[in-house]
């Protein structure tokens, strides 16, 4: 993944904790239900791809250093 992915993906994880901010702060009623979804799901989205992209250097790095992955 290009640093550029993951910069764009931080980013759209601090638009979706504002909007998540923003929604609470909405009277009750189905639009603040529908806001707070789908600013939850945004988050969870964005944090989910940051972490693979993470996960996915981290293998690089491991791999890189000469290590075998565990095999049991």
């Amino acid at each position: 993944m290009a640093p550029k992915e993951l910069e764009q993906w931080e980013e759209d994880l601090r638009a979706a904790e504002l909007a998540h901010k923003e929604a609470q702060k909405m009277p009750g009623g189905p639009e603040r239900i529908a806001a707070l979804r789908r600013a939850g799901r945004l988050r969870f989205e964005a944090y989910e791809k940051i972490r693979a992209i993470q996960i996915d250097k981290d293998s690089r790095r491991s791999n890189r250093s000469g290590h075998p992955k565990d095999e049991h």
